[in-house]
């Protein structure tokens, strides 16, 4: 997978996990696919327990005790928690899930075998905050830091490049070539991910007025999703956009 490709394609999979559960939501115009007898749901059934496999390498105790040291130690990511449960944010992830270039992503994907917004909502579980936002600020004093020890965490960035610090990245690695060789419905994802229709799909991204003020507001709260790409990245080992 190229570099930019692959850049596109951790854009779109962070904006949806950002957008998070609401992509069930009834208004939001798409959600998981309807239950329906065709053969051709087998494939996406192995699919499913390929990407169970991929999330059950995820070290979920160590990430959820992470998150809460972040969530009350760092002021930068507790507001960008905030943020996006706030009456703003929701407004426009409204706007967002409506755009018909983000519901073809979703249908594309679908139709590969992937819903993503059932990984979404699982690592959603991980990564949430460790309580309700409005009550954080019932806790105790040694739960609050000042400034400087805020920004010795990094903020966002800091939080996201912890979190793949504590990745498995052999194990993770050793899977992925592994279900290429022995899962024909994860190498067909992969294929279908690096076909030239996907990228058209992906190309949006870079023409997108839209997404590009979603990406602004998010820099503007903390979430910087080109850092985040480039974690992932480097991560994987795609090579810089």
């Amino acid at each position: 997978m190229s570099g930019k490709r692959a850049a596109l394609w951790v854009i779109f999979c962070t904006l949806s996990g950002i957008l998070g559960s609401h992509l069930n939501h009834p208004k939001a115009g798409f959600g998981p696919p309807e239950p329906r007898e065709d053969p051709k749901d087998a494939p996406k059934l192995d699919l499913k327990q390929d990407i169970d496999d991929f999330v059950d390498l995820i070290p979920k105790e160590e990430i959820q005790n992470l998150t809460r040291n972040y969530f009350f130690g760092d002021s930068e990511v507790r507001f960008a928690y905030e943020y996006c449960q706030s009456e703003e944010f929701h407004a426009l992830r409204e706007k967002i899930v409506n755009l018909p270039e983000v519901k073809d992503f979703l249908v594309y994907l679908n139709d590969s075998g992937l819903n993503l917004v059932e990984l979404v909502n699982k690592l959603a579980g991980i990564v949430g905050p460790p309580q309700p936002v409005d009550s954080f600020e019932e806790s105790s004093p040694e739960d609050s830091t000042s400034t400087d020890s805020a920004a010795a965490m990094g903020g966002v960035s800091g939080f996201v490049d912890a979190i793949v610090a504590l990745l498995p990245q052999d194990q993770i690695l050793s899977l992925f070539f592994l279900k290429l060789e022995t899962s024909s419905a994860f190498s067909n994802l992969i294929e279908r991910i690096g076909s030239s229709e996907f990228e058209r799909v992906l190309d949006f991204v870079e023409n997108s007025r839209e997404l590009k003020s979603l990406l602004a507001t998010l820099h503007q709260h903390g979430i910087d999703v080109s850092k985040i790409v480039q974690s992932v990245q480097a991560f994987f080992g795609w090579g810089s956009y």
